[in-house]
């Protein structure tokens, strides 16, 4: 059966490869939808990136139907849709994972769902059931979505405070969807790309403004006119983006960064959330590919003397005890609220291409480079309706 395999950087191919069995406790599935994920992107493009591997099956992020079922599981049918968790590759039984926390089990099993093929297998406990009233392709999202269910879940913030949302990647397209059902006064979110902004402000977003050319706060200088030096100055001067300073006087009660290494204007969005957000303010890293180094671009100074809170969501997802577990889970919660049709799972997809369709590295190439400035999300459709 066909698969898109990973074998390096700028060097993903098709293969053929077995169809696999299921052992017991696991479920062989045949994937619905699967998303492009980002990280997906970042391996292709950068050689550092260490959480992929030559010879992995790509496909993270999707909806999959029970095709057969493995000795010893019970409460599922053949037939029934799933959303995949593909950080649930845990033991149950360490500290992580009784504290809801699979993702960083300490005796890791090493499973990786790999589902841009047409059947994967997966451990019973790493699905979750669809209802009725979620299509296909909105669960083949529950995993991107759900990073933001966690960033705002987890952040402290509360009905009428002002969020800005800087990058608009999958991750903050979530989150800005939980910011506005949690109460947000005014969402204004800012990327270089204008096919994210224009989902931005469909999904939302009260402004939307271009990273790379909004004036700084002191009068009409734009950013990408600037030498990094000039830049640097101007804004220990004035602040970054004018029109958030007009809106937001005191500063953001909450900014959300998104920081992706492919994207030059992302590397500055830390320091710019610093300066920005109000004192005693809160900062939040929903996706943190720093780059070369491992560091953002940080004023600290800054940040101790205003007293701002720096929280990272890199758990991704959990299953607290103290929040009922599993059943009321950040993935349990974002299906629930997908299902009531207050969570737009179809909302960050803007092109779906049929598996049939990519038969060759160069189709595969031709994908992954029209991110992220042609497309916001991929979606690729396999046996999905």
């Amino acid at each position: 059966m066909k698969a898109f395999v990973f074998e390096g950087p700028g060097n993903i191919v098709v293969k053929d490869i077995p169809k696999p069995k299921p052992r017991e406790g696991e479920l062989l599935l045949k994937p619905l939808y699967v998303g492009l994920c980002f990280s997906e992107l970042n391996g292709y493009l950068n050689p550092k990136w260490l959480s992929m591997r030559p010879g992995m099956i790509l496909g993270h992020e999707g909806s999959a139907e029970v095709a057969e079922i493995g000795p010893g599981v019970e409460g599922w049918k053949v037939g029934e849709r799933v959303a995949i968790n593909p950080m649930y590759d845990s033991c149950g039984e360490c500290l992580m994972c009784r504290a809801g926390w699979p993702y960083r089990c300490q005796r890791p099993k090493g499973w990786y769902p790999g589902m841009d093929t047409e059947y994967f297998i997966a451990p019973h406990e790493a699905c979750w059931k669809v209802p009725a009233e979620v299509s296909d392709l909105a669960a083949a999202n529950v995993e991107p979505i759900c990073c933001g269910t966690r960033a705002i879940r987890h952040s402290g913030m509360t009905i009428g405070d002002n969020v800005v949302i800087l990058g608009a990647d999958d991750y903050a397209l979530g989150t800005l969807q939980w910011a506005k059902l949690a109460g947000a006064r005014q969402i204004i979110m800012g990327d270089p790309y204008k096919v994210r902004r224009d989902v931005a402000k469909k999904l939302g977003a009260d402004i939307v403004f271009d990273t790379a050319t909004e004036p700084i706060a002191g009068g009409g200088i734009k950013l990408g006119m600037l030498d990094p030096t000039e830049k640097a100055k101007a804004l220990a001067e004035y602040g970054p983006f004018k029109l958030i300073k007009e809106q937001m006087p005191f500063g953001a009660d909450f900014v959300f960064v998104s920081i992706e290494n492919y994207i030059k204007q992302s590397m500055d969005y830390f320091r710019q959330a610093i300066e920005m957000v109000r004192t005693q303010g809160t900062v939040g890293v929903i996706r943190g590919y720093y780059g070369e180094d491992g560091w953002p671009r940080f004023g600290g100074g800054l940040a101790w003397i205003r007293e701002i809170s720096i929280r990272h969501f890199g758990v991704f997802f959990g299953d607290e005890p103290w929040r009922g577990g599993r059943e009321r889970g950040d993935y349990a919660l974002t299906i629930e609220e997908m299902a009531r049709g207050r969570i737009k799972g179809e909302g960050t997809v803007t092109r779906v291409i049929p598996f049939d369709e990519v038969n060759s590295k160069k189709d595969l190439d031709d994908i992954f480079q029209s991110l992220p400035e042609s497309e916001v999300k991929i979606c690729f459709r396999i046996w999905g309706k």
